[in-house]
């Protein structure tokens, strides 16, 4: 098993997160939250090191999916089914102690809550590229 400590802790999205805007990609202000906070989720996993890699190795292939599925509500105008599938990525990202994810994912959710299907359709590169980074970060 790849000891997923020493890659990840420095990872912080202060290094790279980037949002959209109207015509242009500029870099958003230092998030807060690491990418992937592995001492947190060894702590919340009794530090059962092989529970947590399969968890990890789970959560990386079933994020890609539920992106796929939340691009493709995104077509549509379906403001309550893109509000449950961004409330389930929010819960997969918050059960891995990745609180950048865990964060657009919500701010996903909530746009959706309001039936503000053009904020959700601007966040969902943002959403995408965080998914990206949070793939990395915890192999």
């Amino acid at each position: 098993m790849k000891d997923i400590s020493a890659d990840t802790k420095s990872l912080k999205t202060e290094s790279i997160v980037m949002t959209a805007n109207a015509n242009n990609m500029t870099a958003s202000p230092p998030d807060a939250h690491p990418l992937f906070d592995e001492a947190d989720m060894l702590s919340r996993m009794d530090d059962d090191r092989d529970f947590v890699r399969l968890i990890l190795d789970e959560t990386r292939a079933e994020l890609p999916k539920e992106l796929e599925a939340l691009g493709k509500l995104c077509l549509g105008n379906d403001a309550k089914a893109i509000r449950c599938l961004a409330h389930k990525i929010k819960g997969m990202a918050a059960n891995i102690s990745t609180g950048t994810l865990r964060d657009i994912a919500a701010r996903v959710e909530t746009a959706a809550k309001e039936d503000d299907l053009v904020s959700v359709r601007g966040l969902l590169p943002e959403l995408e590229r965080t998914v990206l980074l949070t793939i990395e970060a915890i192999r």
